[in-house]
């Protein structure tokens, strides 16, 4: 019996000795993942690198982007056959980074207020390639800044709004879920489908242009729209 009495307490205690070992274990591959992640947020992707180049002060870039918005102005504004409301517009890669560039900022603080555009927001940037579409911000954070993206697939519902299906969300070029993008201080996201608002412009002319259909394909976003004459 005394024996036995010693027995079972040293069985005991290999048993949590065990597991302490496991659970030290565990912590170790946690904190090698952890490790890794943290290690990569800082990392630029290779799109991202590519378009950091574009400086907005610069002469071509502030001329493509007017161009681009001019030219989608006047597509809005133009007179419309009744019997042929339906029109189709496409922007490139390179117009649309020109445009994010110059015209961004100014665009959401005239229209929605200083207030609307957030601190610790630099640059904001598209890949538009093939069938995809990746959109990216540099945000500022306590020990620096990283790139947050995430690829878009943008769609309209059977009301005529328009949604973004957001997925693959990452920091710099590491995988991160939404709710550990917001730990890290890098703002609310959630993945998922997101409402961006109805797929139609009043024109203040006593029409509206409504978004018909939306796709990226072979680098160009394309979209359909109709100008017919607004209805109560």
């Amino acid at each position: 019996m005394p024996i036995h009495k010693r027995t079972i307490p040293g069985v005991v205690h290999a048993y949590f000795v065990h597991i302490a070992l496991g659970a030290m274990a565990v912590v170790l591959v946690l904190g090698s993942v952890l490790i890794f992640m943290l290690s990569g947020l800082n990392e630029v992707p290779g799109w991202w690198r590519e378009r950091e180049s574009i400086q907005p002060g610069d002469a071509s870039v502030i001329e493509r982007a007017e161009r681009i918005e001019n030219a989608i102005t006047t597509q809005l504004t133009a007179v419309r056959d009744p019997e042929d409301p339906r029109w189709f517009s496409k922007v490139s890669d390179e117009q649309a980074n020109a445009w994010l560039s110059v015209r961004l900022r100014d665009t959401i603080e005239t229209h929605l207020g200083r207030d609307a555009w957030r601190d610790g927001l630099e640059r904001v940037y598209v890949h538009i390639e093939d069938d995809q579409m990746k959109i990216g911000a540099r945000v500022r954070h306590q020990t620096g800044s990283a790139i947050v993206s995430a690829r878009v697939g943008l769609e309209l519902d059977e009301q005529g709004d328009l949604w973004a299906n957001i997925d693959t969300l990452r920091v710099g070029r590491t995988p991160i879920p939404g709710w550990a993008v917001s730990l890290l201080g890098e703002g609310d996201v959630q993945l998922g489908r997101v409402r961006l608002g109805p797929g139609a412009l009043e024109l203040g002319d006593g029409r509206v242009a409504r978004l018909v259909a939306i796709r990226v394909r072979e680098s160009w976003l394309e979209v359909a729209l109709e100008t017919a004459p607004e209805t109560n």
